[in-house]
């Protein structure tokens, strides 16, 4: 039995899990930009890619990157600039996706308490507690997901501060370092 392999385009948002593409650290989020050519390895068919990688949950664009992405490993959603229809029903009956590859629907404060302690931006306060982001949830969530790479996490922390830099300029080095560093404590690889 075979599998159908995605349709992908220029504008289609893909989201594939990290043992899934090379090289990085956990899901990726890209917005492709350029496709490239196609590789057949032993596990199946690979393509080459470059997109603009988008951060988990809230679609901050982070930075260009090129990689390369197991075909049938990938989940493709319309983007803003994708040239499909954005509408399900605009797709034909064989290019919809099986129910669980489909993307979650957006935070709309009454689904998923989880999801519920995101940065509310410009002021980085818990869209879900009001306390100031990453409040004490969030972080229980973050030391639980990261537990095995403290590393990651404060990588994926450097992330969250650099724009927390932009947008709350009155912050000093120190106080960024604190919130946002500080807190997990212990040695970054454990």
């Amino acid at each position: 039995m075979s599998t159908r392999l995605p349709d992908i385009r220029v504008g289609d948002i893909l989201e594939v899990a990290e043992g899934y593409y090379c090289f990085g650290l956990g899901r990726l989020i890209l917005e492709v930009i350029e496709l490239g050519r196609r590789e057949r390895h032993t596990d199946g068919l690979w393509l080459h890619l470059r997109g603009v990688e988008l951060q988990h949950p809230d679609g901050v664009r982070l930075r260009q990157r090129r990689v390369i992405v197991r075909l049938d490993a990938v989940t493709v959603r319309p983007g803003p600039l994708s040239r499909r229809a954005a509408h399900p029903a605009g797709r034909r009956a064989d290019q919809q996706q099986p129910a669980d590859r489909r993307q979650p629907a957006p935070f709309d404060g009454t689904t998923s308490p989880r999801r519920a302690h995101l940065p509310r931006r410009p002021d980085w306060t818990c869209a879900g507690c009001g306390e100031e982001w990453p409040c004490p949830a969030q972080q229980a969530r973050f030391l639980s997901r990261y537990q095995h790479n403290r590393l990651a996490l404060l990588s994926h922390l450097g992330r969250y501060a650099a724009l927390a830099a932009a947008d709350l300029p009155d912050l000093s080095p120190e106080e960024l370092r604190t919130r946002f560093l500080d807190w997990p404590g212990g040695s970054p690889t454990g």
